[in-house]
């Protein structure tokens, strides 16, 4: 019962992406869930040696982070062509000095970071 509600809950994130597009807001952020709850559950299954309840709770906590991450300046950052400066960890604006990737480079990074998902 436990690998179907998982199984219930990525799907469920994944067909919502579909039906809101992977490019837009809340289809992205439907991705990162699905791939937080992915992530979350195989982590559990891997720690506690296939115990079900440990997957299901592996799979409530990658979800919960994957959204926060999903939400989180630094991913509207890139998304906007940006990226974090590795150097002080602040948001940096495309053009601005310090940022390591601008303009098309961004773009072309958001691009193969987006497709991934």
């Amino acid at each position: 019962m436990s690998y179907a509600t998982i199984g219930l809950q990525i799907g469920g994130h994944a067909v919502s992406a579909f039906k809101h597009g992977i490019d837009s807001k809340q289809g992205g952020s439907q991705m990162w869930q699905a791939g937080g709850n992915a992530v979350g559950a195989g982590l559990g299954l891997a720690l506690s040696g296939g115990n079900p309840l440990v997957a299901m709770i592996g799979s409530s906590v990658g979800g919960s982070v994957a959204k926060y991450i999903a939400g989180s300046k630094y991913i509207k950052n890139l998304a906007r062509g940006g990226n974090i400066d590795g150097s002080n960890r602040k948001e940096s604006i495309p053009g601005e000095t310090g940022a390591g990737l601008q303009g098309p480079e961004a773009q072309a990074l958001m691009g193969l970071v987006t497709d991934r998902l």
